[in-house]
């Protein structure tokens, strides 16, 4: 039996949970899908067209390095990065710049691949990679 998957959600978990909120709804246009508690832990559920994070309220202060340089950050301590298809890479960065959003790489191409990318980080220090085109099964309508 082969598993057939299908990409549901990303999970970061976050010590100031109303900041992350505001910073991927101000900054990456995300809306709130829902906002809940259980266990004892918050979540919000936030949506932008077909990508879903799911952040999390840790009580534990475990706080991620500054990342400066995308490949100084290449460290087995730490989800890497997650990814976000765009139409234009060089226009998101500009528009992303203009927001107060600082890159720690690129924009740069990846000729094996055939895309351009960048990466930038969020307001608790996880890497988001921005790509164009995406490598999703849609990857021409990024």
């Amino acid at each position: 039996m082969q598993l057939h998957l299908k990409q549901d959600h990303v999970g970061l978990s976050s010590i100031d949970i109303d900041a992350a909120v505001d910073w991927y709804t101000s900054v990456l246009d995300f809306t709130v899908e829902r906002r809940f508690e259980a266990g004892g832990m918050t979540f919000a559920f936030l949506v932008n067209d077909n990508v879903k994070l799911e952040l999390m309220h840790t009580a534990r202060e475990n706080v991620q390095p500054e990342v400066t340089d995308v490949h100084a950050s290449l460290t087995h301590e730490r989800l890497h990065h997650l990814c976000v298809a765009v139409d234009d890479v060089d226009a998101a960065v500009e528009e992303l710049r203009s927001r107060g959003v600082n890159l720690v790489g690129g924009p740069f191409d990846v000729p094996p691949i055939n895309q351009r990318i960048a990466f930038i980080t969020d307001n608790a220090r996880n890497v988001i990679e921005i790509t164009s085109p995406g490598t999703g099964p849609n990857k021409n309508d990024a």
